[in-house]
């Protein structure tokens, strides 16, 4: 899974709601892909929380508030990257954004 859109068809064929997902700021993101899992062709999402790589589609406009480096505002950034992503997943999904297209 690489792309949001895909996490998010991929939770909710495990049963997961998109309102009980929650998108966090990865650790050790990927600089090639927006999700953060442990394994890149892996078909399961087992948990709610889920790692991404805000920088991947974004880095010009998100790059001042998500670099590794940046200190302070820690529950703001986390909520506002929480609810974009849930925006973008919803906004892929839509538009019918696929692989060939993203």
């Amino acid at each position: 899974m690489n792309c949001i859109w895909e996490i998010v068809l991929k939770a909710k064929k495990n049963g997961y709601k998109l309102e009980e997902l929650r998108f966090i700021n990865s650790k050790s993101p990927s600089p090639y892909t927006e999700s953060s899992f442990d394994f890149l062709n892996y078909d399961t999402v087992e948990d709610t929380e889920l790692e991404v790589n805000p920088l991947y589609r974004f880095s010009n406009e998100l790059g001042d508030i998500f670099l590794p480096d940046i200190v302070g505002y820690e529950n703001i950034r986390e909520l506002f990257l929480d609810v974009m992503m849930h925006y973008i997943a919803v906004w892929d999904l839509r538009s019918g954004t696929d692989k060939k297209g993203a």
